[in-house]
């Protein structure tokens, strides 16, 4: 699920998590009810919220180990399973540590771990990535990639990173005060997304005879040019074009995000 803050992405995953009550309707889960069977389907899912939600004095090991037992999880399974995911994830030799001394990009990927002690087969993430470093970002990537595709867990989560998106997601839908605007494949909804609305800051006066490529307006006082960029029409091209007539480029700004840009698009169509 892709937005903007505030749209109701979390409030989505806490909906399907039960952790906010459903005043109509029902969650399916791998084929069991949240309403009628609540247990079962709840059996079935891992859960990474944004907000850290331990007691940061205890031990990795002592958390992990007591999450698993509400599951019902034997101790000997749970201890193997734990090794696992510490070792994959590169925590297993801060096993004794307090959780309090961990950063935040650990803390971050310790609840990971957790939500995946008892095995789930749907695993839920609320902005997995946020607070974590470029380093830890891409194994943490890396490793979900790894767990879709050899281990079989579906992945539903939430971000406003474009670049998190395009790199994991299969299916996309866009979220937009609390309404699903738009679904479908990664491709499909992309369709369009090079388009960018571009400012540049020029340091003399554009001739009136002039026009570039892409123009969409220029303000004679600030001397600002906006443009807007495709496949067709590139920013290279636009700055060539000026420095023929002697005028250069001060700066170079996006107007939008790729997120705003996209958001626009579908909110425009909707």
């Amino acid at each position: 699920f892709l937005c903007e803050n505030g749209a109701g992405k979390t409030t989505l995953i806490q909906l399907i998590t039960s952790m906010l009550r459903l005043q109509s309707g029902d969650v399916m889960v791998d084929g069991r009810s949240l309403q009628q069977d609540p247990v079962c389907a709840k059996r079935k899912m891992g859960w990474v919220p944004q907000e850290f939600n331990f007691n940061g004095f205890q031990t990795l090991e002592y958390m992990l180990l007591n999450n698993a037992g509400y599951f019902g999880m034997r101790r000997s399974v749970a201890r193997a399973r734990m090794q696992y995911l510490l070792t994959t994830l590169g925590l297993w030799d801060r096993r004794g540590m307090k959780i309090h001394q961990l950063s935040g990009g650990l803390k971050r990927r310790l609840m990971i771990i957790r939500a995946l002690m008892h095995e789930p087969s749907i695993l839920l993430l609320d902005e997995p990535t946020v607070g974590i470093d470029v380093g830890m970002r891409e194994e943490t990537w890396t490793f979900l990639e790894q767990l879709n595709q050899q281990e079989g867990v579906t992945i539903v989560l939430t971000s406003h990173y474009l670049e998190e998106i395009e790199r994991l997601c299969q299916t996309v839908g866009l979220l937009h005060k609390g309404v699903l605007i738009q679904s479908g494949q990664l491709s499909d909804l992309f369709q369009g997304l090079a388009r960018e609305l571009m400012q540049l800051q020029l340091t003399a006066a554009l001739p009136q005879e002039l026009t570039l490529p892409g123009q969409q307006a220029y303000d004679a006082q600030t001397h600002v040019l906006t443009i807007i960029t495709d496949e067709q029409t590139q920013i290279d091209q636009v700055i060539l074009q000026l420095h023929q007539h002697q005028i250069g480029v001060k700066r170079v700004w996006a107007e939008t995000t790729r997120l705003a840009h996209l958001m626009k698009q579908w909110t425009h169509v909707s």
